[in-house]
């Protein structure tokens, strides 16, 4: 994992962000009053070529977390640095987005540790310097800090 620096949002997602958001909460509050589940659409409307172009762009191909040219072995997944089903209200929020390859972002899941005053425990390479929390030794991933070994017990495979 490497340090990046984040591009600006795609303007159709910066345009329609807030609506997206506005109708998945609605529609989770629905359900939550006894109603039908959301559409699967409504959580996904930010997988589009934009958003993900821009990903590729920011992550230069690669898995943010892994680092592996994506193209060479699967389809770059759109992440969500906060699992957008514990999080839905950031599912379209340009900063939570992030590329991986299918193998992290399936790793992770919906897994995303919080220390006790509630902080996130999971690197973000576009906010954290992953060099102060992790680094390699003898071919191994090793921790330098909490949050480095958070993301080596549960994120990186």
């Amino acid at each position: 994992m490497i340090k990046l620096t984040r591009l600006p949002a795609p303007a159709t997602l910066v345009r329609w962000a807030p609506k997206w958001t506005a109708d998945l909460l609605t529609a989770i509050a629905q359900q939550q009053a006894g109603g039908k589940k959301p559409p699967e659409e409504l959580w996904d409307k930010y997988n589009k070529s934009y958003v993900k172009d821009a990903l590729q762009r920011m992550a230069h191909g690669k898995c943010v977390y892994c680092e592996s040219n994506i193209k060479h072995v699967a389809y770059p997944h759109i992440e969500h640095y906060r699992p957008k089903r514990r999080y839905p209200e950031f599912t379209y929020t340009w900063e939570n987005l992030l590329l991986a390859c299918p193998v992290c972002n399936n790793d992770k899941s919906d897994a995303f540790p919080l220390d006790p005053a509630g902080s996130p425990l999971l690197l973000n390479p576009c906010d954290d310097d992953p060099e102060e929390h992790i680094t390699f030794a003898r071919g191994r991933l090793v921790a330098l800090s909490e949050r480095g070994q958070s993301d080596t017990r549960s994120v990186i495979p």
